[in-house]
């Protein structure tokens, strides 16, 4: 049987290039809180059944710092949903904060 679980990361530490370009961006601290639904089992078997965030965590902290800055804070929240939504198909919604 399947349900709906909720997973949530909240206040987790980054720093993203910001500014208007590369000459002037830098890396500024930003606190990230994602909370995702989607449809799992509802008594996992293992940790390929459930809606595991690990990985995007990861992307979060160690790979997102790398890319080409941005001028608006929101092109980087676009970016990071469609990351949510690329990790796991079983997500229906989310939040990013």
């Amino acid at each position: 049987m399947r349900t709906r679980w909720t997973v949530r990361v909240e206040d987790l530490r980054t720093r993203l290039p910001l500014g208007g370009g590369a000459a002037r961006a830098t890396l500024e601290p930003v606190s990230v809180s994602v909370v995702v639904n989607g449809l799992a089992p509802d008594a996992p078997d293992g940790r390929e059944e459930c809606i595991d965030l690990e990985p995007l965590c990861h992307w979060i902290t160690e790979s997102w710092p790398q890319t080409a800055p941005t001028p608006v804070l929101e092109a980087r929240v676009n970016e990071l949903l469609a990351r949510v939504f690329d990790a796991d198909r079983r997500v229906q919604d989310g939040w990013v904060g």
